[in-house]
């Protein structure tokens, strides 16, 4: 089994925790009906995500280069690359330097709602985005998505509500691309463009 990167909590007694699929089907919608890159999958990940190019933790997909028309991206918590902690919104910001140089046409990113979210920035903040909540037809009374987990077998398995409420964060220039966003992504939470 390898490790996975694509995780909030990245992992708990039982094994990894994984988005939900209801969050992956829902981004891969909102980009068109294809993933083109996950920088921080794994295969195992990868089975639901369906991305045509993935980065494993052994690859160390936060030093790589992203390039694709489309994007997903639930950075992991920490990880380390060259010999430095990195920290998930460090993967979030790198995503919006290479969408705003054109290397990424429309992507998604997931990340802590709690402690974090602050140092994504203003111009991250200032993108479209959908804040998990409460009341929402698949979130749970706490505000939280509730991650699947990924038994020791490499199967997924319902998993428990997450300990902090996520930000999901739209990175487009397309009206369209947009609207696809605040039509699927309201099953989630408030969804500010």
């Amino acid at each position: 089994m390898g490790r996975s990167a694509d995780t909030l909590n990245t992992k708990s007694v039982l094994g990894r925790n994984a988005t939900p699929i209801a969050v992956i089907e829902a981004a891969r919608y909102v980009l068109g009906g294809r993933i083109a890159l996950d920088p921080a999958s794994d295969p195992v990940i990868n089975r639901d995500v369906r991305a045509e190019q993935i980065y494993t933790v052994e690859q160390d997909g936060y030093s790589q280069h992203w390039k694709a028309e489309t994007c997903w991206l639930n950075p992991p918590g920490r990880t380390t690359t060259q010999n430095k902690q990195v920290e998930g919104v460090k993967w979030v910001r790198k995503l919006y330097h290479h969408w705003k140089a054109g290397d990424i046409s429309h992507a998604i990113a997931l990340c802590y709602r709690g402690g974090s979210v602050g140092c994504l920035g203003i111009e991250i903040l200032q993108l479209p985005l959908c804040l998990t909540a409460s009341g929402a037809p698949l979130v749970s009374g706490t505000g939280r998505l509730s991650f699947d987990l990924i038994t020791e077998r490499d199967r997924r398995e319902p998993g428990t509500s997450n300990t902090q409420s996520s930000v999901l964060v739209l990175f487009t220039q397309d009206p369209a691309v947009l609207l696809r966003f605040q039509e699927r992504f309201s099953q989630f939470g408030v969804v500010r463009a």
